[in-house]
């Protein structure tokens, strides 16, 4: 029995001494530099515990690609945790509530800037072969928007915003800025985007 509690005793020793050195030496390559892996896992580690508040504009800075996709990817999987409610009207009509929100994206500072509508009360109806972009999106005719579709998960939302931002880079430069809309009902998103000035 002695034999045994010490051949035990010697092995959970051994094991502490194991762990304890590859801390160490996981500790000494850390230091030596992080690589992109690891800056990015960090970002979404760290992003989890941030609430993006949809009642006033915020202002997010970021210094590279990946942090402005991970802010981006935050607010999109904060807009789907917001309680969005439906009801139907004297009229049988399904009435929904919509939360819109611009998201500014200038690469020259650096920053996003979020701008939450207030919550609205829509009808949902068919759009009409002759809705405009602009009035699909929720704007006037001449605001430019173009509208990227209907999204019925996150998923689709962040893809539809990537592609907006791949369709019009080529009209971003000086002062020009990469305004996208997102406007999520109970039932869809609708994404839209433009270049407006900055």
């Amino acid at each position: 029995m002695k034999k045994s509690l010490i051949y035990l005793a010697a092995i959970v020793s051994l094991l502490l001494t194991s762990c304890a050195n590859d801390d160490t030496n996981h500790h000494e390559e850390q230091s030596n530099g992080i690589t992109s892996e690891e800056i990015s896992n960090g970002l979404k580690g760290g992003m989890k515990a941030f609430r993006v508040d949809f009642t006033k504009p915020i202002i997010f800075e970021y210094t590279t690609a990946v942090e402005k996709d991970s802010i981006i990817d935050s607010i999109v999987k904060d807009l789907y945790e917001v309680e969005l409610k439906s009801h139907l009207d004297e009229n049988n009509q399904l009435i929904l509530d919509e939360l819109a929100v611009n998201i500014l994206i200038n690469d020259f500072d650096k920053t996003i800037t979020l701008q939450p509508e207030p919550i609205t009360q829509v009808l949902i109806y068919s759009s009409s072969p002759g809705d405009t972009d602009d009035e699909k999106c929720g704007g006037q005719e001449g605001d430019g928007w173009k509208s990227y579709g209907k999204c019925y998960d996150e998923s689709c939302v962040s893809s539809k915003s990537a592609e907006a931002a791949d369709d019009l880079s080529y009209q971003l430069g000086n002062n020009k800025c990469l305004d996208v809309r997102v406007k999520r009902n109970a039932l869809y998103a609708r994404i839209c985007a433009r270049v407006i000035s900055c």
